[in-house]
This record gives C-alpha cells, structure tokens and sequence, in this order.
C-alpha cells in the first residue's frame, strides 16, 4: 500500500499527455471550453490587472516594469491568447506594466506547438510572449521578480494525499501500487507525529484536521509545493488565479466518503481541490485568499495574494466584482444552455448573449447560425452589431484545428447578410495574426458552392 499522492496513477496520467500532445484537447475528452472562455480571460486580466495596480500604489513596482505572468499546463493557447489581448486593452487605458505572458507545459510537444504557432510568433516578437518547458511536480524557475500564476484544471490532474478524521482521530488513506484511478480502494493508517517535514504543509494539515469528525479531503501536496516555489522565484510576490472543481468551504470536506476519480478520455483523470487548504497556505505566508463563498458550479475561482502586502484593495474589489457577484462560470453556463432554434427570442437577445460572454468563439460560432432567420427583417443596425461581435470574437480568436466552427460560422452569417466588406476585414484581421496558417477568402468560397 502507497500515499495517494505515489501511486503510479499519476505517472500514467503524464505519460499519456507526453504521448497525446495537443492532440489530447481536440481528440479526447479533455475539459477545455470553461477553462478557455473569453469571458474566464477577461476575469482572470481585470483580476491580474487589479493586483498589478496594488503593487504600483504600494510602490512595489514600476509603472515602466514588465511583470510576467505564468500559465501553468496552457492547453492548446486559446485562454492564453484571449488573456493577452484582453490584459493589453486595459493596461492601455489604465497606464499599468506591461505582461510578458509564458505559455508552459511538462510535454516538450505542446510547448514546440507554441514556438511554431504564427500568432504566438507574433506576439513574442513584440514583447508579449515567451514558452517553457515548465513541470509543476518538479518546478524550478529562476528568480522573476512579481509574478502572476495561472492555473485552470491543472491542481485537480497533480497528486494529492487523502485525510480521513473519525473521532477525532487523524487516518491516511493508502491504495494498493496496482490502482486505477477508477477503481482506487483505500486502506487507513493513522497518523503519528508530522506527516511532513515540510512546516507550511504540516500547517496546513494541522488545520483541516483539527476536528472530531467525519472529515475527509485531499491536501493537494503537489500544488502547495509548486506554489511555494513560484513565491520563492517571484522574491515573495505571487498572484495565483485558480480555476478548477473544488471544494470552497471547510465544511464542504465534513462527510466520511472516498474521493472518487472523474475521468477524462482514454487517459486522464481528475479530483476536487481542496480551496481551504490553498487558503490557509496562502494565509500561512502572511497573504490574503479570496474563495467563494459557497460551492455554485463546477469550474470554482479563487485569487491567492502570497504578496506579503497588508492590503490590496483593487484585487478585493475586482474579485467582489467579476468572480462573487457575477463569475464567468455563470456567464458561461447561461450561455451555454440557450437552446438551439429558439423562436421565443430576438436578434437582439442573441447579441446580448454573446456579449455578455465577452463574444467567445466558440460560442459566436454556436449562437451566429441563429440569426439566419432573421436575414429578411434584421435592422441595418442590428447587422452592425453582428458585425462588431464578430469583429471582436476574431481579436481574441486562435486557430488551433484544420476545421474550424467560428470561421466557418462567421464567414456564412456575414454572407447572409450581405456583408462582403466584413468578410474582407475578417481576412485581414485574421491573416494578420494568422498568416497563411488560416484563409478566410478560401473558407468564403468554400460557403458559397
């Protein structure tokens, strides 16, 4: 019997993302739309942006520096990209640092994906952009000053030891060296003494178990040590925005039942994170975390301000603001449930819709058909804002598969309505970023045979 944490269900689980690639988000079941939203991106920059302007009033930072953001597991790049696009248009009305932003990953393929991406190419010749080879289970980064850590569905795939308190008594769930992440069977042995030499880790322990019980949760060991060494590289100023399915309260952990595996394809896995550990880690270096007040879905945020600053009231205020009182999670689950062919509702309202989701490609895509029903009594108006959601849909948009929905969608919609010109400014904008990775006019010809 084994640690959680050392099973070889973990080693598998990388094996398979080395072998996959970016393939394993376009061929397998690998959760990506919430974690890819325009409207998570737009969060995540208001969020990055806010903490970034405590540090400039704090005068912890210049507003000549670059501060660099770091994703962690960045996919196939669409949250990346929209995040850059989305931080550069608020850092140029508000006058704050530039980002550089680093696209990572543990596989070698994903991040040589990056490197020959056109878009991408583009943005790092401008300053905006870099890529690494960088491993969450082994990180070592050298000294960044301030730093902003990105991870959405990334601490629920990294190992994690499980906790079990019943009377008061503190047990350690073991599997057998031979699991499968859907078939796990824990053993309990009792904890004596320290579990970990670790003091911040032990602390943390300490905490969640101080209770008679039931309790049971996972303490993501993996991710609180990877944290710790990104605080360590950033100089003690770190910004973690964290995306995942977790549980936000403490009380959320007072049941006596097993985590159970949600698996994800051919080969992957995934837990719930436990954010009270994250907070009380985050707590325990003299910061300030910012959880949900309760569990609301399945994609959960939390902002942790390792940044050993007494305040920071514009992140306060942008998380009051953009992830409790409205988070993109809501926004993406209304959106995302319009149902198809709704005669009940107008132009107008589809508009609506994918504004509010921060005009999402793959969401345009979804919602842009739609309006073909309308082509006879649309307002010239009306068109005009289907050319500007569109327009700006394609700001934020990266191609990364052969067939592409959004481009496809555009192009037949604008066709519809007779807006060859909007075509024609979708190519350009497109090739700009694109190169001749991507051709718009060959697509328009294409939805005309």
């Amino acid at each position: 019997m084994t640690p959680l944490s050392e099973s070889p269900i973990w080693r598998r689980q990388r094996e398979f993302y080395e072998q996959k690639g970016p393939a394993a988000w376009i061929e397998d079941d690998i959760p990506w739309h919430m974690s890819s939203h325009a409207a998570l991106a737009h969060c995540y920059a208001r969020l990055t942006a806010a903490w970034i302007d405590d540090l400039v009033g704090a005068s912890r930072v210049e507003r000549t520096q670059t501060v660099r953001v770091i994703e962690l597991g960045s996919g196939a790049g669409r949250f990346a990209y929209a995040f850059v696009q989305a931080y550069e248009e608020i850092r140029r009305t508000l006058r704050l640092p530039r980002i550089i932003y680093t696209l990572t990953d543990f596989a070698e393929t994903n991040v040589a994906a990056f490197r020959a991406h056109p878009a991408w190419q583009a943005l790092a010749a401008e300053g905006l952009a870099d890529f690494m080879v960088f491993d969450a289970e082994r990180p070592a980064l050298a000294a960044t000053g301030p730093l902003v850590c990105i991870a959405n569905y990334v601490f629920d795939s990294l190992p994690q030891d499980y906790f079990r308190v019943a009377d008061g008594v503190l047990s350690e769930g073991h599997v057998p060296a031979l699991s499968q992440a859907d078939t796990l069977r824990f053993d309990y042995a009792v904890v004596a003494g320290e579990r970990y030499a670790d003091p911040a880790l032990a602390a943390v322990l300490k905490e969640l178990s101080a209770t008679k019980g039931p309790r049971s949760f996972l303490l993501p060991t993996v991710a609180l040590r990877c944290l710790e060494a990104l605080r360590a590289a950033a100089g003690g100023e770190l910004l973690a925005l964290v995306g995942d399915k977790a549980h936000v309260r403490i009380e959320d952990h007072d049941h006596d039942r097993a985590p159970i595996a949600v698996l994800h394809g051919a080969g992957a896995f995934s837990f719930n994170v436990s954010f009270p550990a994250l907070a009380r880690w985050t707590e325990h270096q003299g910061g300030r975390a910012h959880v949900p007040a309760q569990r609301q879905s399945a994609f959960e945020i939390c902002a942790l301000a390792a940044d050993g600053l007494s305040a920071a009231p514009r992140l306060a205020d942008a998380y009051a603001e953009h992830v409790a009182r409205v988070s993109p999670s809501d926004l993406h689950g209304i959106a995302a449930h319009v149902p198809p062919s709704f005669a009940g509702q107008s132009f107008d309202y589809y508009l609506s819709v994918m504004r509010a989701a921060a005009c999402d490609p793959s969401l345009v895509a979804r919602l842009v058909p739609e309006l073909m029903r309308y082509k006879k009594d649309a307002r010239s108006s009306q068109v005009l804002q289907l050319r500007r959601v569109i327009a700006q849909a394609a700001r934020v948009y990266l191609h990364v598969r052969d067939k592409d929905a959004f481009l496809s969608a555009a192009v037949t919609v604008l066709q519809a309505f007779d807006a060859s010109d909007a075509i024609e400014e979708l190519a350009q904008q497109v090739e700009k970023t694109h190169g001749a990775r991507v051709d718009v006019r060959a697509i328009a010809r294409a939805a005309l045979r």
